[in-house]
């Protein structure tokens, strides 16, 4: 596996958690655009040449550090947004964790947050042309009648 580029950084951020958080919904997102913002501005820079190698395969391991450890589920929800940003920069969607596995730690120490991004080989064969985001349209809506289903679409043009 040598040869596999590895990128570290670490980001100025702090995490909290988002289930139980009871706060205005601007506070909410004005926090979430920070860190949106944040992640984005400061991995772009160290992603995008080894980009083509990490939608391949990667293992993103995000440690977040703070004063006290969390739950292991509201640690994860705390590093939901970073995770986003970071598979939006990579190029493949976090639901495919075929080829993206993430992990999310937890450890004491000031606020930050240490990403660690390390390129694998695949696991599948990916087919590297396609969208990040698969566009899967609009549900197909069916109402029940006495004489059978009958598509919502089909209503609206006659």
């Amino acid at each position: 596996m040598t040869g596999l580029p590895v990128v570290e950084y670490t980001l100025p951020l702090k995490l909290v958690s988002e289930a139980n958080k009871k706060e205005h919904w601007a506070v909410k997102g004005r926090r979430v655009n920070k860190q949106k913002e944040d992640t984005a501005l400061l991995l772009r820079v160290k992603i995008n040449p080894f980009r083509e190698h990490f939608r391949r395969g990667a293992l993103v391991t995000i440690t977040r550090f703070g004063p006290k450890k969390m739950d292991t589920d509201n640690n994860t929800g705390s590093a939901k947004y970073v995770r986003d940003t970071i598979a939006k920069l990579i190029g493949v969607d976090d639901r495919y964790d075929d080829v993206v596995e993430y992990r999310v730690l937890q450890a004491i120490g000031p606020y930050k947050v240490h990403v660690r991004i390390e390129a694998r080989e695949p696991k599948s064969q990916v087919v590297l042309d396609a969208p990040a985001v698969v566009n899967r349209g609009a549900k197909r809506r069916v109402r029940k009648t006495s004489r059978g289903e009958k598509s919502w679409a089909s209503r609206q043009t006659g």
